[in-house]
């Protein structure tokens, strides 16, 4: 049976050209060659973010490798609010507790394994130099700006989803980035594939579904957790994010995913 990769530093240099630690593969983008694996080999359930924030990548290079996938005390403690909301996490567990390698049920992940920054063109210009954000737009931006880092990545990395994973989740809900992820696995898993709902597709083997992302940047994550879609008084934005969590907590219970 495929395996997926070992819980640990990755020896991987497949889109570095040269010796040095980081490339601009375009004009205005940094990779940082930090590529990593968390959690089982053999998973039910794959998490899968875009890429590594700063905070993330300073970890990687001079901190604990278990503290590097979503880490931070707030974006770890945001994973472990989403994961619990979707009755995938237990009221007494934690994303802590999973991100090991002793893991036996989880597997975390991104898209494009190293870390990726995009220029901030407009706090470029007002600070009077060179800003890079890791996350918010860029993620949509990444797909038509630097395509053959994600197709190198993914390729190598996501193409062999073993027969043990039955889940897929992927952080990210904004309709063009689900958009995104939906065509390359479309690409990736062309057989039996199919569109389920807003935030939910599926291959033959496994299910996808997305989920808010944790990042202590992303403005609507307290939406997604906690808006109530009956409550007139609340914004039909707040109630937008509600409608997208209801149909993920839909589509892990319906399936049979759900693990409490």
């Amino acid at each position: 049976m495929t395996e997926l990769q070992k819980h640990g530093r990755l020896d991987c240099r497949d889109c570095f050209n040269s010796p040095d630690a980081t490339i601009k593969p375009h004009p205005k983008w940094k990779l940082r060659n930090d590529p990593g694996s968390w959690g089982s080999r053999n998973p039910r359930i794959m998490v899968v973010g875009f890429s590594k924030g700063s905070t993330q990548s300073d970890i990687y290079q001079s901190g604990n490798f278990d503290d590097v996938a979503f880490g931070g005390q707030e974006t770890r403690r945001n994973l472990t609010d989403i994961l619990r909301r979707v009755k995938l996490l237990s009221p007494l567990e934690t994303s802590d507790q999973k991100i090991k390698e002793t893991e036996q049920e989880f597997y975390f992940t991104s898209l494009v394994r190293c870390s990726c920054a995009r220029i901030d063109e407009k706090e470029s210009l007002e600070k009077g130099r060179e800003v890079y954000k890791t996350s918010g737009e860029l993620m949509v931006k990444s797909f038509k700006e630097i395509p053959w880092i994600i197709s190198n990545c993914t390729q190598k990395y996501l193409s062999s989803i073993p027969s043990s994973v039955d889940l897929v989740c992927l952080l990210g809900v904004t309709d063009p980035y689900i958009r995104q992820c939906r065509n390359l696995f479309r690409f990736l898993y062309p057989d039996g594939f199919k569109e389920i709902d807003a935030v939910t597709y599926r291959t033959k083997n496994f299910l996808c579904v997305h989920l808010t992302h944790p990042s202590k940047g992303n403005g609507t994550i307290k939406a997604w957790l906690n808006a109530d879609t009956r409550n007139p008084s609340e914004s039909s934005r707040k109630k937008a994010s509600a409608i997208k969590r209801e149909m993920a907590i839909n589509s892990i219970t319906t399936n049979g995913l759900a693990r409490i």
